[in-house]
């Protein structure tokens, strides 16, 4: 069963997580709060790329997603797509890094969304 994020106003933000986005990201104006599952996610835009700070209801960040182009991503990556995927283009590619600084890769295809390592070798899929 995938959950669907409800959005939230940010006064029914749990105060430890909008005082965790806003010592990280003081300078940010305008957040879209919303609740996915058992996380709250910050969206913010950053220049023209879309961000998003996932936390846990205690203020505990999980992760960082940063829109990327997709000539940004590993070599590995696109090799990956060029001998699975020939004919789709990937849609929605994102930089991720988790609370311990581990990054990972992800894109929209074909109603999927794939995970890449650092390094840009595939780790799975899940249909939307």
């Amino acid at each position: 069963m995938q959950l669907q994020s409800q959005i939230l106003f940010e006064k029914d933000v749990p105060l430890a997580v909008s005082n965790a986005f806003f010592k990280t990201y003081p300078f940010v104006l305008e957040v879209d709060w919303s609740k996915d599952g058992y996380y709250i996610v910050a969206e913010y835009d950053s220049g023209r790329v879309v961000n998003s700070a996932t936390y846990t209801v205690t203020g505990i960040l999980v992760n960082n997603r940063m829109e990327i182009l997709a000539i940004a991503l590993p070599a590995l990556l696109n090799e990956y797509m060029l001998k699975n995927y020939m004919e789709a283009k990937l849609q929605q590619t994102c930089k991720v890094t988790d609370a311990f600084g581990i990054v990972t890769y992800e894109g929209k295809i074909q109603g999927m969304d794939l995970t890449f390592d650092s390094k840009g070798n595939f780790i799975k899929s899940v249909k939307d």
